[in-house]
């Protein structure tokens, strides 16, 4: 049953992986050389970027202000980019974003509670210009990526969650069958084995006392 339980719980985790993912905030990346340093440059920033316009008609999250603008580190902490996402709670560390992914992530080998100011352990993805220190040195190399292109936006959303809805859809089928398999009797564990041999044990001790409760009732008849 170990086996079993670990298919449900790997399926149950890519299809939540699956739906995590937004597709759509790919299309408003863009690399910048500096991010907001305060409410006021990021108000300008967000209005400018227009997430609150995309956030209408978007699907990756059913709250529409949930999707705003971000301000972030890409996933090897080289480039400052900005781009409109589902608002993602952070645990201490800088926000990232994950092309591969598709969405703002929590990568522990950048941990922002550590820093001079910290951040706190907690902290909403589009508050990061709160942090100023997660964005100190990936500044440095953007003009040497200033031919960077995210090389998976077009070919990996569709593909990625396609695959891994239908690994989970053949999980749950394959879960259902062992399922049904043992209930009408088709698919046997070893546990039942000792029962059989309880119940066959308990059927002799039965027949004998019946046996002995014969006898009995035959010798008072003599």
């Amino acid at each position: 049953m170990s086996a079993l339980q670990l298919t449900v719980f790997a399926s149950v985790t890519l299809f939540s992986l699956a739906l995590n993912m937004c597709p759509e905030s790919i299309s408003t990346v863009s690399i910048v050389s500096r991010c907001p340093s305060n409410a006021m440059e990021w108000s300008s920033a967000a209005r400018r970027k227009s997430c609150n316009d995309i956030g209408k008609v978007q699907t990756c999250t059913t709250n529409s202000d949930n999707f705003a603008y971000h301000c972030v580190l890409n996933k090897e902490a080289t480039m400052l980019l900005e781009l409109c996402a589902p608002v993602h709670f952070m645990n201490g560390y800088c926000a990232r974003f994950s092309e591969v992914d598709k969405r703002i992530i929590n990568d522990p080998r950048l941990d922002c509670t550590k820093f001079d100011p910290p951040c706190p352990s907690r902290f909403s993805s589009n508050e990061s210009y709160m942090y100023q220190m997660c964005y100190k040195t990936a500044g440095e190399n953007v003009e040497a990526h200033s031919g960077f292109h995210l090389q998976k936006n077009e070919s990996t959303p569709i593909i990625s969650i396609v695959l891994l809805a239908i690994f989970a859809c053949i999980s749950m089928i394959l879960v259902m069958i062992v399922l049904l398999g043992y209930k009408i009797g088709w698919i046997h564990f070893n546990f039942p084995q000792r029962n059989k041999k309880d119940s066959r044990a308990q059927e002799n001790e039965n027949k004998d006392e019946e046996e002995n409760d014969r006898n009995i009732s035959s010798a008072e008849l003599i």
